[in-house]
C-alpha cells in the first residue's frame, strides 16, 4: 500500500482522494499525506448479528464519515448487499459529496 500511494499520490499540498474498498490500513494512507477516504464493504452489517460484528471490526469506520488524524474516511453502507438480498439493523443508501473551493 505505501509504495502504491507513494508512486500516485500527487505533489504535497494537492488534494488526494482515495477509493478504497475496504475502510483499513488507516495509518498507511494517513502518513501518504492522503486528505479524503472513500470506503463501502461493511454494508453497515446489513443483517443482525453482523451489524454488531462489523462494528468490532471496524469501531467508528463501520459506517459514515470518521477522522482518523488528519484523514477523512467516510464508509457507505452501500446501495445493495451480499449474500441474501435483505438488511435488518441496517439502511441502503447513495452518498453524495459536494466540493467547495476554500478562499484564503
Amino acid at each position: 500500500m505505501r509504495a502504491t500511494l507513494k508512486a500516485l499520490l500527487p505533489a504535497p499540498g494537492e488534494a488526494a482522494v482515495l477509493l478504497n474498498h475496504v475502510p483499513s490500513r488507516l495509518p498507511i494512507v494517513e502518513e501518504a499525506g492522503v486528505a479524503l477516504q472513500l470506503s463501502g464493504h461493511t454494508h453497515s452489517g446489513q443483517i443482525f448479528p453482523f451489524t454488531w460484528l462489523t462494528r468490532r471490526i471496524f469501531g467508528t469506520f463501520t459506517h459514515g464519515l470518521s477522522r482518523y488524524g488528519a484523514l477523512t474516511v467516510v464508509t457507505s453502507s452501500g446501495a445493495g448487499t451480499w449474500g441474501p438480498p435483505m438488511r435488518i439493523g441496517s439502511r441502503s443508501e447513495m452518498v453524495l459529496l459536494t466540493f467547495e473551493e476554500q478562499k484564503s
